[in-house]
C-alpha cells in the first residue's frame, strides 16, 4: 500500500514560516508482496517556495539549507518491502544531496490573519491522485502476471544415449532388398 501524506502545521502569530510535513510510506500489504514497477516522473510548479532546514521552527530572517519551486518527483524501482522516504526524496531528489536526520520543510511566510495557503493544497492535492493512479497501475499490470506451472526439463546420461540413438536410426538410409 502506498501513503502520500502532505500536511501544513499551524504556524505561530508573527513572521514565522508554517511547517510542512512530507511523507511517502510504502507499507505492508498484499499490494507489496506483488512486487510492483513504480515508475513515476512529473514535476509540480509551486506558487511560492519550499524551504528546508534542520531547525524544527523557522523564523522569516533565519537561514535555510535549501528552497524549491517545485516538486520533483523520479520514481522508477519495484517495490517488495516497507520503506518510508525521506523528505528531500518526497519533494525534489536534485536539490539537495544529502538526507539530513533532522530535515524540516516550510512553506513561505504569508500574510494575514489566516494565512492562505489553499494554492499549495491544490498542488499537494494533485501531486498524490497522480502518485495513486500511478500507483494503482503499476500493482494493476504486477496482477496481470499470473503464475506458471512447474516445468521439468531433465537429462540424464542413459535417456540422452537412447534418444540420440533413436534419431541417428531415423536419419540413416535404409536399403531394401528384393527378395526375388
Amino acid at each position: 500500500m502506498l501513503k502520500v501524506q502532505f500536511k501544513i502545521m499551524p504556524k505561530k502569530r508573527g513572521n514565522w514560516l508554517p511547517r510542512l510535513i512530507v511523507s511517502r510510506e510504502y507499507i505492508e500489504s498484499d499490494e507489496l508482496k506483488l512486487n510492483p514497477l513504480f515508475k513515476f516522473t512529473k514535476e509540480y510548479q509551486l506558487p511560492g517556495k519550499i524551504f528546508l532546514a534542520t531547525n524544527n521552527e523557522l523564523k522569516v530572517s533565519d537561514a535555510f539549507c535549501k528552497s524549491i519551486d517545485k516538486i520533483t518527483i523520479n520514481i522508477n524501482t519495484y517495490f517488495s518491502t516497507p520503506c518510508a522516504m525521506h523528505i528531500r526524496a518526497c519533494l525534489s531528489c536534485s536539490v539537495c544531496g544529502y538526507t539530513c536526520q533532522g530535515c524540516c520543510a516550510f512553506l513561505d511566510w504569508r500574510p494575514g490573519a489566516k494565512p492562505d495557503y489553499s494554492d499549495y493544497v491544490a498542488v499537494f492535492e494533485q501531486v498524490g491522485r497522480d502518485m495513486m493512479e500511478a500507483w494503482q497501475k503499476a500493482v494493476a499490470d504486477a496482477m496481470n502476471s499470473g503464475e506458471n506451472d512447474k516445468v521439468d526439463i531433465v537429462f540424464s546420461s542413459d535417456s540422452y544415449k537412447q534418444v540420440r540413438v533413436e534419431e541417428e536410426l531415423k536419419t540413416k538410409p535404409t536399403r531394401k532388398l528384393k527378395v526375388g
